[in-house]
């Protein structure tokens, strides 16, 4: 709501409907179908994750006249009018993951737990080409990459995780591994996009 001193124009505003996950539903909605679906409690809407916060007047100025009216204007906190799909603040809040070392002569076998705290699908979206890679990176006490395997994860396939959703993946790891990287990430087409939803590691002696 314009705060200038004088409003050239009559104007209609309806703030409430521009804070609402309904808005981005408009044109997103197989992840606005997600999202209110989604029986998460502190549930927060698409702005509060996609839209980053921004100090700035309502209004910008095009002309002389109108930047005397916008001068006029007060600051407040708004939203930036991008869409930030990028990795969180805090991963934590967006997927957490634990694990369960099982380990013989021949080697290790580890038990990835992924939780998905998002309220919509990993990964989500209606257009173009979308995937979820979960990737194990097994190391050597000195450093060095032992293996290397990947889970993908697709909405067509039912494979993406749902909202809330808990699940196990299971991978190999050669006897000489002493840590391992999990990472969860999605990506678009021929690998551009790739975004990083979530990576913690894990040592091998943690589990003793």
């Amino acid at each position: 709501e314009p705060t200038a001193a004088l409003v050239p124009h009559e104007i209609s505003v309806e703030k409430e409907f521009f804070t609402t996950s309904a808005l981005c539903g408009t044109c997103h909605q197989g992840t606005y179908d997600e999202w209110r679906r989604a029986d998460m409690e502190n549930k927060k809407n698409c702005q509060d994750c996609h839209m980053p916060e921004v100090i700035r007047k309502v209004t910008q100025a095009t002309g002389l006249a109108s930047r005397i009216l916008v001068g006029m204007e007060e600051e407040h906190t708004l939203r930036r009018h991008t869409f930030d799909y990028g990795k969180p603040d805090k991963p934590e809040e967006a997927v957490s993951f634990a694990i369960e070392w099982e380990c013989g002569e021949d080697g290790c076998f580890v038990e990835v737990e992924v939780l998905n705290k998002l309220p919509h699908f990993i990964p989500t979206g209606d257009f173009g080409f979308r995937k979820g890679v979960l990737t194990l990176t097994a190391k050597s006490g000195e450093g060095k990459v032992v293996s290397r395997q990947g889970v993908d994860l697709f909405k067509e396939i039912k494979t993406a995780l749902k909202p809330g959703e808990r699940r196990s993946f299971r991978f190999s790891a050669p006897a000489e591994t002493s840590r391992v990287e999990i990472t969860l990430e999605r990506e678009g087409q021929d690998e551009a996009n790739r975004v990083v939803i979530g990576e913690r590691a894990f040592d091998r002696d943690e589990a003793d």
